[in-house]
């Protein structure tokens, strides 16, 4: 199942501004250089980071708990990017570690 799409920006303000007005998002989580938001009536979530702080992507859920070179993000979900053949990057995340 698809968790969120992450967008690069250069405002994590301006962007959650834009989403809330635009989709009527939520602002879950939001810091200097980070915010997830939830999209009413959808469990897909938009994730905003700035340049250098993870790559744009879509995230799947996926169980994780014997992956190696899972690592933690700030807010306790385990995550592995990888590659596909194109070279998109896809972020498996697993909430249960919460």
């Amino acid at each position: 199942m698809v968790d969120h799409v992450a967008f690069v920006v250069s405002s994590i303000q301006a962007s959650c501004d834009w989403y809330a007005r635009v989709l009527g998002v939520c602002v879950e989580h939001q810091d200097d250089d980070w915010a997830m938001l939830t999209i009413p009536g959808s469990e897909v979530k938009i994730a905003l980071t700035l340049q250098g702080t993870h790559p744009p992507h879509v995230a799947f859920r996926k169980e994780l708990v014997t992956v190696d070179g899972t690592k933690t993000h700030r807010d306790g979900s385990k995550y592995l990017y990888v590659s596909d053949p194109d070279g998109n990057t896809i972020e498996f995340i697993d909430w249960e570690y919460q």
